[in-house]
């Protein structure tokens, strides 16, 4: 994937099974343009954060999204903006997101983890960990 600098946070494949679910006009999905490295960069500075690889990677893919009615991801560029430490979530996380069902989707600096924060915490290892699970149920609910 083009400014993938790190093969660890390389989302190439599961960025490509959802582009050919997309293709399939099956399921609701909208991303919006990918973000560009001044635009992340900028962000981080604002914000006095550190945003991990593997959302600077996907920012790079879409700068927000909609996936399978299910989940809305946050942008830099495009709002709804990720929430650095948000109200409603305690322990000094990012929300890059929230699924329809009212849990955060939040991330740490310097963190591969991705964590559901609802009714419980539930842990990923890793934002691809975390997509599998959004594209198993949304192939699942649609």
């Amino acid at each position: 994937m083009e400014g993938s600098t790190n093969p660890e946070y390389d989302l190439s494949e599961i960025i490509k099974r959802i582009n050919e679910i997309t293709d399939t006009e099956e399921y609701s999905m909208e991303f919006f343009p990918g973000a560009k490295d001044d635009e992340i960069a900028l962000f981080e500075r604002e914000n006095n954060v550190s945003l991990p690889e593997f959302v600077k990677e996907w920012l790079r893919f879409s700068d927000g999204c909609y996936l399978f009615n299910i989940i809305q991801l946050y942008g830099v560029a495009h709002r709804p903006y990720i929430e650095i430490k948000p109200e409603a979530v305690t322990g000094g996380y990012i929300c890059i997101g929230a699924l329809c069902f009212g849990d955060a989707v939040c991330c740490i600096e310097n963190s591969p983890k991705i964590i559901r924060y609802g009714e419980s915490l539930d842990e990923y290892a890793d934002f691809k960990e975390f997509l599998e699970y959004i594209i198993e149920l949304g192939a699942t609910d649609e």
